[in-house]
């Protein structure tokens, strides 16, 4: 018997793809305690990929759905789907490009909720054209032409330039990686970024689709000699920790609207739960993204003044490797009395104290995300494992580092 408490809200993602992930997470932020009309509202999960079966997926929407979010997984199967279960719940797509009038045609009585990639693409060539440059590059990796409408951003990106400069854009792009014909996808290997990063003229602005893709333009600049951002600005997309942040300099990037699209796609998937007979019409919502995180990879890390931005840029991504300050200024390329000027002037502290800082939060992290011993903690943190780093610890956080990592368990 149907239980009248309860919304009961299947979701069916790519597992395989981390902005599906990212949305997952998102739409099950959004739906934690949520209830509806009186009834309580449950999340059920179809975690898909490349290889799942229709049977599967038709078992999992006749579990008692009131209503389908699906995100990441192919179209393919989507309407696969839709034609092998005529009387399904409401759908709605949450999708990176439009749809046909086709495949508006089969979703029936659903809706559709779009991560607008134009706008990511017109945000980056707006970005670059700010900078009054004339020298445009873009690398995307193959998966992205399909899986993140990686194509729809190149051909925005592109649009715009032409539109600003017409026959004095310098323009180049790059595809990089192969699918082969059962859909494994490799990438190619360092050199080949290196190869087309010696063929840009200078300056230029590189807009790169993914953080991973960024961070291997910005090591081939370095293994170059290439300058950045003064020969070459990169700018990214996605926000990923680990990859742009770690790049030096940091890369700038547009960061997706993923919490307003998730947002968006289960405002839709509720109502469309809470009374399906709603009159049939084309539901449909578009999200922008136009947030850019501006780092040193772009024009905010030129010149002089910028020193300090660089230098915690290059502090954060190599203090757990055992530098110094020296280490910062040759890296910088200034003089180790400017960089302590500039850093003292921006940030009140010594260029010391910033690199011990991000050593003692590499601590902390381990103590509570690891199981390694806390010598091997310290010295991962390049410290020696001696009394005095024990103290100094004990001294910052109040407490030694064993009782530090069991207060973070008990969080």
């Amino acid at each position: 018997m149907e239980n009248k408490g309860i919304l009961r809200i299947g979701v069916v993602v790519n597992t395989t793809m981390k902005p599906s992930r990212d949305v997952l997470l998102d739409i099950e932020q959004g739906l934690y305690g949520r209830v509806v009309d009186g009834r309580h509202v449950i999340l059920s999960f179809f975690l898909g990929g490349a290889g799942s079966k229709l049977d599967n997926l038709l078992a999992f929407a006749s579990a008692g759905m009131h209503a389908l979010i699906f995100n990441g997984l192919s179209r393919a199967m989507l309407f696969r789907f839709l034609a092998a279960m005529p009387d399904h719940p409401p759908v709605v797509l949450a999708t990176y490009s439009p749809l046909s009038e086709d495949e508006w045609r089969a979703l029936g009585n659903g809706g559709v909720v779009i991560l607008d990639n134009r706008s990511i693409g017109r945000r980056a060539a707006d970005f670059f054209l700010s900078r009054g440059l004339s020298n445009f590059a873009m690398m995307s990796r193959a998966g992205y032409r399909e899986d993140v409408a990686g194509h729809i951003r190149h051909d925005a990106f592109l649009a715009r330039l032409q539109e600003a400069l017409g026959p004095h854009l310098n323009y180049t792009d790059k595809t990089i990686g192969v699918f082969d014909e059962n859909e494994d996808y490799w990438e190619m290997d360092q050199e080949e970024s290196m190869r087309w990063v010696a063929t840009l003229p200078h300056p230029c602005g590189v807009f790169v689709n993914g953080d991973h893709l960024a961070f291997k333009v910005a090591a081939a600049c370095r293994r170059l000699g290439v300058g950045v951002p003064d020969q070459v600005e990169i700018l990214g997309i996605d926000n990923n920790d680990g990859f742009c942040d770690r790049a030096v300099p940091a890369v700038s990037r547009i960061v997706p609207n993923i919490a307003a699209f998730a947002e968006k796609t289960l405002e839709l998937a509720l109502a469309l739960a809470a009374d399906p007979a709603l009159p049939r019409v084309r539901r449909f919502a578009e999200v922008v993204s136009d947030e850019l995180i501006e780092r040193g990879s772009t024009a905010l890390g030129r010149g002089y003044g910028h020193v300090a931005v660089r230098a915690k840029e290059f502090i954060r991504a190599n203090a757990s490797r055992g530098i110094c300050v020296k280490d910062v200024a040759e890296a910088l390329g200034v003089s180790r009395r400017t960089l302590e000027v500039r850093v003292r002037e921006s940030t009140g502290r010594s260029v010391h104290t910033l690199i011990d800082d991000v050593k003692m939060g590499e601590v902390c992290r381990l103590l509570a995300t690891t199981d390694l011993p806390v010598f091997d903690v310290v010295t991962r943190a390049a410290y020696s494992p001696t009394r005095h780093i024990f103290a100094k610890f004990k001294s910052r956080c109040g407490m030694t580092m064993t009782a530090y990592r069991e207060k973070a368990r008990r969080k």
